[in-house]
């Protein structure tokens, strides 16, 4: 069964995720570094939580509701930060220059940008292209994830033990 809605869907988490964790780190932190690795912790555990809720629900198979609580909790983990740093003066301005000419100066940074690029792509690839065929994933992984999506908890005292 198709469901054409699902890619404008993704489109619009991938843009709020994006725009809500960039608010909140730039809320946060000074550093142009810990802007951008404060924005992936947070998309992180954004998705991480999200998983949690819908899973006390039994809603994990439901792709707007993942979709509203996701946005939803980003746009309290906005807000609650802003009260939680309504007494902190602002930071002041880094130091340091901006965080692509602060890349472009380090032969290190250039390397490592250069490292994660190359792995990144080489994981995506994969990704895209390879099936879930090896063993482990079929025997072990793969139902586990049928069964979560089908009973829509990720509660493992549901699963039930068959006698042999």
């Amino acid at each position: 069964m198709s469901k054409p809605y699902l890619a404008i869907l993704f489109f619009l988490h991938a843009l709020g995720l994006l725009y809500y964790s960039r608010s909140t780190s730039r809320l946060l932190f000074a550093s142009p570094f810990l802007k951008v690795f404060g924005g992936i912790a947070l998309i992180w555990m954004n998705l991480v939580h999200t998983s949690q809720i819908l899973s006390l629900f039994g809603s994990l198979g439901s792709p707007v509701a993942y979709f509203l609580t996701s946005i939803g909790l980003h746009w309290c983990y906005l807000h609650l930060f802003t009260w939680l740093c309504r007494d902190t003066p602002p930071s002041p301005a880094p130091e340091s220059p901006e965080f692509w000419r602060e890349i472009k100066t380090n032969l290190l940074s250039i390397g490592l940008l250069l490292a994660f690029a190359a792995v990144a792509t080489g994981a995506l690839l994969i990704a895209v292209s390879v099936l879930n065929n090896n063993w482990d994933t079929l025997a072990y992984r793969f139902p586990r994830v049928l069964f979560y999506l089908s009973t829509g908890t990720g509660d493992r005292s549901a699963f039930v033990e068959l006698p042999v």
